[in-house]
């Protein structure tokens, strides 16, 4: 498990969660805002691994369930994650 945080801007922070435990080649990643009560944890989007390393995808703010491919292939796990919190927006 992975948690990375950014913050909102507003004085808030985001937590970003990626849990392989029990995952094959796509992974989950999560978000809630830290602190918030009864705050969720909701989709964020995707890691998904390939031969030729890992590739992400954040979900879109104006669609839920729908993914923007990152254009970029990451060599391990917490740079898809960064990389997912820095595009994530949230709705």
């Amino acid at each position: 498990m992975i948690i990375c945080s950014k913050p909102e801007g507003n004085g808030t922070t985001r937590e970003f969660l990626f849990d392989d435990t029990n995952a094959g080649d796509a992974v989950h990643v999560k978000t809630h805002l830290s602190g918030a009560v009864d705050e969720e944890w909701h989709e964020a989007g995707v890691i998904i691994r390939g031969g030729n390393g890992l590739e992400a995808s954040v979900v879109r703010s104006s669609v839920p369930g729908q993914f923007v491919k990152l254009e970029r292939i990451f060599k391990n796990e917490i740079a898809a994650l960064q990389a997912i919190a820095v595009s994530y927006h949230a709705n």
